[in-house]
């Protein structure tokens, strides 16, 4: 199944901010984790926002995305990442799964210098696919709460699937 939803992104005095319309996905996170590395590799006083207001799903590849963007944001000296404005559903997902507790989350985005440009989410192939699910749910594998276990036992899962192949 297509996504229907959108990814832009734009600059801000920062660095940038990605906004994501509809819902956050395995269709989206590999390509806003690619940028996120761009946007590292710019800089190391480069800053992250990802913009949830229009956001009303996110599955947990995505979520583990964030969790490993919050990560490297804290390896790299001036860098940072946050959340901005969570929508309802976001936010709840966020506090169910104790993740508002170490995610940075603010309650505006920062002023665009610009306009925003749409960020390209497809053409990922399988395998790609497949490793980037699985490097997700081992970040979330690594935050205590209370779905912590259920993500290691998929982490786990799909490296057994990885060792067959």
């Amino acid at each position: 199944m297509a996504s229907s939803s959108i990814v832009r992104f734009g600059r801000c005095e920062e660095g940038y901010v990605i906004r994501v319309e509809g819902a956050g996905t395995l269709h989206e996170s590999p390509m806003v984790e690619d940028f996120a590395q761009s946007v590292a590799e710019e800089g190391s006083s480069m800053g992250l926002v990802l913009d949830l207001s229009c956001c009303d799903y996110l599955d947990s590849t995505f979520l583990g995305v964030m969790v490993g963007l919050h990560k490297a944001a804290g390896r790299d000296v001036g860098c940072h990442f946050a959340i901005a404005n969570p929508s309802r559903q976001c936010r709840g997902l966020l506090e169910s799964l104790h993740l508002d507790a170490i995610l940075r989350v603010v309650d505006e985005s920062p002023r665009l210098l610009g306009e925003w440009e749409s960020l390209d989410t497809g053409g990922v192939e399988f395998k790609e696919i497949s490793r980037h699910v699985f490097e997700c749910h081992q970040h979330l594998a690594n935050v205590p709460g209370p779905q912590q276990q259920r993500f290691a036992k998929i982490a786990a899962q799909m490296a057994t699937e990885f060792n067959d192949h």
